[in-house]
């Protein structure tokens, strides 16, 4: 029994202890760290290194760039083997390697360059470092420039091609405008290269003008090319329109059977910079389309990813053009396009490069203001400039050049001015003008600032549309003008109509009346019947049939119509004007006696009708022959002859031309003798 519990505790006692060797093994296996080595590629060279050959007694200084051979994952130090009577040194930030010979050692040594991370390494091949006697200058050929005609303001790029039997050094650009001779330097390297300058021409039309490129090499010879020149053409408008004209007629050909996006393509980018812009042609007919693709005028900065493709029936395609500069481009603006080809139908997309330098001292930006981003021919175009130093504030002179360009690089407008600075910032306003003849499209603004050899550049991008033409206005929308006056002419024929037949109704409304009035009158009642019903048919109150049986009643009607129109007549016939006389008449009888003048005043309505029976005797003549104008006429003379007015008043009436003239002449000295005879 007592075995039995003691081999029970044993297995107890073990257990605790396996559980307890678990625990710990678990607790200190999760505080070691676990790391795991992952082998690094060994360094590997990329290419051979090529061979080196320059003159004596000269240095070859960043003649290549060792990263540019060999490759790690790692980082990875270099080393190299001692060649004789020449110094290696391997700049320690750029790994650029530099040559420093003997004074005066000539012949050849080899070397070689290893790479190492720490663990592995690489040697390189074994380079040939050759110094020889170089006493041949640089030969030059192809003196050449990018247009035929050229006018004031426009921008111009010469070029020439150089070739060395050791290497190439830099150049110098010389140009003559007509006040002397300015120089531009540049630098190249090879044993063949092309020295380019671009230039704007700011001589007046009519100017000769002479340029020439220089070119030394390592060791020091130089060549000149021989002068060249041109003449400044005298007017830029023909130009202008030609290359534009040149520009629409390859878009809006007659053939339209595939599109390109977008219209045109313009990069800002700094030197030793690429960059990669798409252009999308979708083939928009029933047939397949063999393409060529091309550029134009900027190949030393631009290439295409496929020049040569064929697309589908309603299919697309994205092609790549690729912008890379280099750190000795220049800065400037250049001007080329790609031409795309399907058959007979070309299509070409303006391509605008802006080259900024890689450090600047300055720096400027363009704006063009929001009401002149939509501009019209012969408007001027503001922008806003803004030039920042980014030295310390020190006096500083610089020339700026201003110019309205289109997107082939045609100059329209420019400017030049010199601008000191004084301060970190300035803000400048300025604006040039568009001229009539310009095209519709996009145009550029761009700002040159230069000084010491140094430049920056900054444009914008603006639209130009054409002025409101009446005359193609009307050419263009004819039909529909025609259609326009033609409703007009008609509404008016129409309202005239309507106009002459309402009045042809109310005249004969007016002639019924009068002859209705007039077989009344006469005791013509049977035969006024007819008339009467006529005059109410076109009254539009038609009388009904039963009583037209009633001839009494329709007698009666016709009686009591009458009165109603005489008595609307009387009340509507206006009170006659007193002629000229009758005025000078009442000026006399202010002289009179109060008692003169109260008699007047009674009887002045009464006089008034005798003084207007004579003029309105044609006028009034109907309303007279009514039977309540033939009832007042006897009784207007009979109280007139009874109006003590009229007995008072004959000494007056006396002198009856000088009242006439009075009334005619209205001149006061008359009006004086008007009253002489009364008293008299």
């Amino acid at each position: 029994m007592e075995m039995r519990k003691n081999t029970k505790r044993k297995r107890i006692l073990l257990v605790s202890i396996l559980l307890l060797l678990i625990f710990l093994t678990g607790l200190l296996s999760a505080q070691t760290p676990t790391e795991l080595d992952i082998p690094s590629t060994p360094p590997y060279l990329l290419e051979n290194i090529p061979n080196q050959t320059w003159a004596k007694n000269t240095d070859n200084l960043n003649a290549f760039d060792l990263d540019n051979y060999f490759y790690s994952d790692l980082e990875i130090s270099y080393t190299h083997s001692s060649p004789g009577n020449i110094d290696v040194l391997i700049n320690s930030s750029t790994n650029a390697v530099s040559f420093y010979p003997d004074t005066n050692f000539e012949g050849s040594r080899i070397i070689n360059f290893t790479a190492t991370d720490g663990t592995y390494n690489v040697t390189s091949n074994l380079v040939n470092l050759t110094l020889v006697s170089d006493t041949t200058s640089p030969v030059w050929s192809s003196p050449s420039k990018n247009l035929v005609t050229i006018f004031q303001n426009s921008f111009v790029n010469f070029s020439t091609t150089w070739v060395d039997e050791i290497g190439l050094a830099g150049f110098t650009f010389s140009i003559d405008q007509g006040s002397g001779w300015e120089d531009y330097t540049g630098t190249f390297s090879g044993t063949q290269n092309t020295s380019i300058k671009r230039v704007q021409i700011s001589s007046p039309g009519d100017t000769t003008i002479r340029w020439k490129f220089s070119a030394s090499d390592t060791s020091g010879n130089s060549n000149v090319t021989d002068i060249q020149n041109f003449t400044v053409s005298e007017s830029n408008s023909s130009s202008s329109s030609t290359e534009s004209t040149t520009i629409a007629s390859s878009s809006e050909t007659s053939l339209n059977n595939f599109t390109i996006e977008p219209d045109y393509i313009t990069v800002v980018i700094k030197q030793g910079q690429s960059t990669i812009r798409p252009i999308k042609i979708t083939n928009i007919g029933e047939n397949t389309l063999n393409f060529t693709a091309e550029i134009v005028d900027v190949t030393e900065f631009a290439k295409i990813s496929d020049t040569n493709f064929i697309l589908g029936a309603e299919s697309s395609k994205s092609i790549q053009v690729e912008v890379k500069t280099t750190e000795r481009s220049s800065p400037d603006i250049y001007f080329g396009k790609i031409l795309i080809k399907a058959g007979e139908e070309v299509k070409q997309v303006p391509l605008v490069i802006e080259i900024l330098p890689i450090e600047f001292d300055f720096e400027i930006s363009v704006n063009v203001l929001n009401k002149n981003k939509e501009a019209r021919q012969g408007e001027s175009v503001q922008s806003e400039i803004q030039i920042k130093y980014l030295k310390d504030i020190i006096q500083k002179d610089f020339n700026l050049y201003l110019n309205i360009l289109d997107l082939s690089g045609t100059t329209y407008d420019s400017s030049e001015e010199n601008i000191s600075m004084t301060a970190l910032a300035i803000n400048l306003n300025r604006e040039l003008s568009i001229p009539e003849n310009a095209k519709r499209g996009e145009y550029i603004f761009y700002a040159r600032l230069e000084a010491d050899n140094k430049s920056s550049s900054g444009s914008d991008i603006f639209e130009v549309g054409e002025k409101f033409n009446v005359a193609a206005f009307i050419k263009v929308n004819f039909i529909i003008i025609l259609i326009v006056l033609s409703l007009f002419v008609s509404m008016g024929f129409v309202v005239s109509y309507h106009r002459n037949r309402k009045r042809v109704r109310l005249l004969n409304l007016y002639v019924a009346a009068d002859e209705l009035r007039k077989m009344i009158k006469a005791g013509k009642l049977d035969e006024a019947i007819g008339v009467y019903l006529r005059l109410k048919r076109m009254y539009g109150e038609p009388v009904p049939s039963g009583e037209i049986q009633d001839k009494e009643k329709l007698k009666e009607e016709m009686k009591q119509l009458i009165v109603e129109i005489d008595n609307y007549d009387i009340k509507k016939i206006p009170p006659a004007e007193n002629p000229p006389q009758n005025k000078e008449e009442n000026k006399d009888e202010k002289e009179l006696t109060d008692e003169q003048v109260s008699e007047n005043e009674s009887q002045e309505p009464e006089n008034k009708i005798k003084g207007g029976e004579d003029k309105k005797e044609e006028e009034n003549k109907e309303e007279i022959e009514s039977p309540v104008a033939s009832k007042a006429k006897p009784n207007k003379p009979k109280e007139i002859q009874k109006s003590p007015m009229n007995k008072k008043s004959k000494p007056i009436k006396k002198p009856e031309k000088e009242k006439n003239k009075i009334a005619l002449s209205k001149s006061p000295k008359t009006k004086s003798k008007n009253k002489n005879p009364d008293k008299k």
